[in-house]
C-alpha cells in the first residue's frame, strides 16, 4: 500500500479452504413418508416412550415448517415468545437465544397445529387461550408430562429422532452418505422454501436467522431441473404480453 515493496516482492497468499459438503436433508415423498409415519411408530411406544414420542413429532412438524435451529434455539421457546399475525393464520415467533442473537420468524399452518397438540396435552387449552394466559410466563414448549404427571423437558431427543428414521430405514442420506439429523429438517427447509415456494433469498435468509452468503453456499445445488417450476418464468413472460 505504501510503496516499500516492487510487485516482484510481494508475497501470493493463498487461501484454499475445504470445499463445501452437501448437507443431508430429505426428499419430498421422503418428508412425507416421515410425517405419516408418526402416527403409526407412535402406537408402538411403551408407556414411558409414550410422551416424548408425541412431542418428538411436535417439534420435527415445528422445525419443518419454520427451518428453526434445532436444540437450544427451539428447544429454548417459551409461550411467552408467541403471538398470533393479525389474521390468525400465522405465528410470530420471538427466539431469544438464537445463534444470530434475537431475532423473529414465522410459523404457519403446521407450526400451529403442532403446538396446539402440546397446549392441549401439556395444559388442556387451545393454543389461543394458552398464549393469552402465558404471555408472561417462563414455561418452555418442548415439554411432556411424566409418569408422576410432571411436565419435563426432553432428554435423548436426538436418539429418538435416530430411533425413528431407523424405523424408516431412513436414517442415512442416499445422496450424501451421512446420517441424517434434526438439522436435516432445517436444511429441508430451505430446499422446500427455495424450489416450491419461491422465496426470495433474502427474506429466507432472515426467516432462518442465518446469511445471504450461507444460503447460496449450502443450497447452490438446487439446479435447473429442481427448480423448474421457479425458472417457468410465467410472470415475467406474462408481463411483457399484457
Amino acid at each position: 500500500m505504501r510503496g516499500y515493496m516492487t510487485e516482484a516482492q510481494k508475497p501470493v497468499l493463498l487461501t484454499v479452504g475445504r470445499s463445501t459438503e452437501r448437507r443431508p436433508e430429505f426428499s419430498l415423498a421422503e418428508i412425507k413418508i416421515l410425517l405419516k409415519g408418526f402416527d403409526g411408530w407412535i402406537s408402538l411406544a411403551t408407556e414411558e416412550q409414550l410422551e416424548i414420542r408425541r412431542l418428538l413429532k411436535d417439534y420435527v412438524e415445528v422445525l419443518l415448517d419454520t427451518g428453526a435451529r434445532p436444540g437450544r434455539e427451539l428447544l429454548e421457546l417459551r409461550w411467552a415468545n408467541l403471538k398470533y399475525a393479525e389474521d390468525k393464520t400465522k405465528l410470530i415467533i420471538n427466539f431469544n437465544l438464537s445463534k444470530t442473537g434475537k431475532r423473529t420468524a414465522v410459523g404457519r399452518t403446521m407450526a400451529i397445529v403442532a403446538l396446539e397438540r402440546i397446549a392441549h396435552r401439556n395444559y388442556a387449552h387451545s393454543l389461543d387461550s394458552l398464549i393469552l394466559i402465558l404471555s408472561q410466563s417462563a414455561d418452555h414448549i418442548f415439554r411432556h408430562k411424566s409418569k408422576y404427571d410432571k411436565l419435563i423437558r426432553p432428554i435423548n431427543f436426538e436418539k429418538q429422532m435416530a430411533f425413528y428414521l431407523e424405523h424408516l430405514k431412513m436414517l442415512k442420506c442416499p445422496i450424501t452418505g451421512n446420517k441424517r439429523t434434526f438439522y436435516s429438517i432445517r436444511h429441508t427447509y430451505a430446499t422446500f422454501a427455495l424450489t416450491y415456494d419461491k422465496i426470495n433469498i433474502h427474506t429466507l435468509a432472515r426467516q432462518m436467522g442465518t446469511s445471504v452468503v450461507m444460503i447460496e453456499k449450502h443450497y447452490s445445488h438446487l439446479d435447473a431441473e429442481k427448480a423448474i417450476e421457479q425458472l417457468g418464468g410465467e410472470k415475467t413472460r406474462g408481463l411483457l404480453a399484457s
